[in-house]
């Protein structure tokens, strides 16, 4: 370890737990380490470098779950990124994507970026879990955290991330999921490099054709299309929840017409509920009836929108008074047709990059996401890691943002509706490097 050559390296599983004698202050999300034996870099060409290989948080869920966790490592070279200079190493998406207990998940970094270190002595390491942000975080106790990294020596070469974050309301507050520009802290000039995608993090309300949702009054009801074969089965799923849904009689049914025909137009309809009050009488016991009526508040998702027929879902919320109904029209192909619910390919493009040819056309393409169909109640964001990483070279201007756009194959903008605008977030982390010179 003390003789570390050039190309050579070692790892090292870092806990929240360890070295507790020296550091009483160490926790979950804020903890030092000691290095068994400190590294030295003697040479003046060799460098050393750090890789995050995995991490293991505690999964419990705290009161305000973070949408992703961000690894912070001291001493690592500043990187450059949009929300100012940081020492990220690593994204993971919160709870962890592998449980090896009910309390605790692992993320490995499939293909982590080889970060370069700014000292020439190493004997500790400071790590912090941060939110999207950069904003300290809190999770509840059980299982200690665990940052396994690998420390290596070699020669230099300039490499360095941006990580591209849509929630710019200061800077760019017309910024959505999927259309957004991140500031630089300052204008730079990159000729010599190349750019690609490290990691994409987003929420899985960027699932356009799987994810449908529905709230009322508040309570959010959630359907995968995958895992309905037509509307008509999805109806009766819809049906049951609405007739639950605050106590009230919201009906979601199908028209009927003169002679018991039916028709498949849909609506929702806000009927009253009769609510059985107790009373008591000399030698009995009874239940009196009592109608309730009051409005409800109903909004949709552009997944549902889509494959219900519903017209002016842009609009909103919608209240339903007593005994008004909301039509919502008739499902594409039919009440007994298939769902869409093939998984889209995003595109995803990125205006810093030289354009390319794509479909016919020059475009910015950065990436291919594909779209991934299996979807759990428990996730809140997906982390998609590309199984190799294609760099693209960047544009000769000097430029003072990163714009950042989702198409579909045609180039046209997706527009992904999420129930939770103010929170939901996508991050996007590029990784630059010099060109090689033949």
């Amino acid at each position: 370890m003390e003789e570390l050559k050039k190309g050579g390296s070692y790892s090292v599983c870092l806990s929240s737990v360890a070295c507790r004698e020296s550091f009483p202050q160490n926790s979950p999300t804020d903890f030092v380490n000691t290095l068994p034996v400190p590294i030295r870099q003697e040479e003046a060409d060799e460098r050393l470098f750090l890789r995050l290989k995995m991490a293991g948080v505690c999964a419990f869920l705290p009161t305000k779950p973070p949408v992703v966790i961000r690894v912070h490592i001291s001493e690592l070279e500043p990187q450059r990124e949009g929300l100012g200079y940081t020492q990220v190493a690593g994204t993971l998406s919160f709870p962890p994507s592998e449980r090896f207990a009910d309390s605790f998940g692992v993320h490995f970094f499939r293909d982590p970026p080889t970060l370069p270190l700014r000292v020439v002595e190493l004997s500790k390491l400071h790590i912090r879990l941060t939110d999207e942000f950069n904003q300290k975080i809190t999770l509840a106790g059980g299982p200690p955290t665990l940052v396994w990294v690998e420390i290596t020596k070699m020669q230099g070469r300039e490499t360095f991330t941006v990580s591209c974050v849509s929630q710019q309301p200061d800077s760019f507050p017309a910024n959505t999921l999927t259309n957004f520009y991140t500031p630089l802290p300052q204008e730079v000039a990159l000729k010599d490099y190349e750019v690609a995608l490290q990691y994409v993090v987003y929420p899985l309300a960027l699932q356009e054709n799987l994810l449908a949702w529905i709230r009322v009054n508040g309570k959010l009801y959630t359907y995968n299309l995958s895992k309905f074969k037509t509307f008509r089965e999805l109806g009766d799923q819809v049906n049951k929840d609405m007739q639950h849904a605050t106590g009230r009689r919201l009906e979601f049914r199908r028209k009927q017409l003169f002679f018991g025909r039916n028709t498949d137009r849909w609506r929702f309809y806000n009927d009253h509920f009769i609510k059985k009050m107790p009373y008591k009488k000399p030698g009995h016991t009874g239940f009196a009836s009592k109608r309730i009526k009051a409005p409800v508040t109903l909004s949709f998702s552009y997944t549902f929108a889509a494959a219900s027929g519903l017209k002016g879902y842009e609009a909103g919320e919608k209240t339903l008074a007593p005994y008004e109904e909301l039509w919502v029209g008739a499902p594409p192909g039919g009440e007994g047709a298939p769902l869409n619910v093939e998984a889209p390919i995003v595109l995803v493009e990125c205006d810093i990059i030289k354009p390319n040819v794509l479909a016919g056309r020059n475009g910015q393409l950065l990436h291919c996401v594909p779209g991934l169909p299996n979807i759990s109640k428990e996730e809140q964001v997906r982390l998609y890691e590309p199984p190799n990483q294609v760099f693209h070279p960047v544009s000769d201007k000097p430029f003072t943002r990163i714009g950042i756009r989702f198409t579909n194959e045609k180039g046209e903008l997706r527009h992904f509706y999420s129930p939770n605008k103010e929170k939901d977030t996508t991050v996007i982390s590029l990784l630059f490097r010099k060109i090689k010179k033949e």
